[in-house]
Order: C-alpha cells, then structure tokens, then sequence
C-alpha cells in the first residue's frame, strides 16, 4: 500500500474514532454547576437522600445509584421533574416536592448527586 494513501486511511480512522467517542462520552457538570446542584440538594433532596427516607437512594452510595446512573441523566431529569413511581411501589415526588424550582435547578441537583455517586 502506497505510504501516503496508508497514513491518510489511518487519520481518517482515527478522526472517525475521536468522533465516536466524543459522541457517546458523557459531558462533566461545570465546577459552577456542581455548586447550583449541592445548594439545591442541601435545600431540598437532602430531606430523603442523605438519610435514605422512603427507601431514595442515599447519596454517595455508588450500589443504589449504578443503575440509575446507568439509565442516563436524561431518564434522571424527567423522573427528578415529573416524579416517578417505581417497580417495588416507591416514589419520587416531583421536583422533590419544592414546586419553586425550576427544571434547571432540579438538572443541577441531579448533575451533583450523580457527581457524587459514581
């Protein structure tokens, strides 16, 4: 194979390779976003995911948050906005029962419990 021609396959494999994988790699919450998210946690999910109230998940416990993690933050985001009612019958009311949030502070809450559950 012509040197030339071998090298410029090799780059176009590894752009292609680049761009899959900045396509499927998951964007890390802003040092500013992570502190938005533990405002809101301490203000309002903490009530049931610090001390595990009702059967949430406690933060940090990297067991409990492995397959909600897994299922991506967007399921995350719509469960956290719109609550969830989950298989065992246990719920998670929406925007963590404070109806004064917004939909982007429930995402920062999120980003920071997932931050620290992984």
């Amino acid at each position: 194979m012509n040197h030339h021609l071998h090298n410029w396959l090799l780059g176009i494999g590894v752009g292609l390779a680049l761009l899959m994988g900045s396509a499927f790699a998951e964007e890390q919450p802003s040092t500013e976003r992570l502190k938005e998210g533990w405002t809101v946690f301490n203000r309002t999910c903490t009530v049931c995911h610090w001390p595990g109230v009702g059967g949430a998940p406690r933060i940090g416990d990297k067991n409990a948050w492995k397959d909600r993690i897994d299922s991506g933050r967007t399921v995350l985001y719509r469960h956290a906005i719109n609550g969830w009612t989950g298989a065992s019958g246990k719920r998670m009311p929406a925007r963590g029962g404070n109806w004064n949030l917004t939909d982007d502070q429930v995402r920062a809450a999120v980003d920071y419990i997932i931050h620290n559950s992984r």
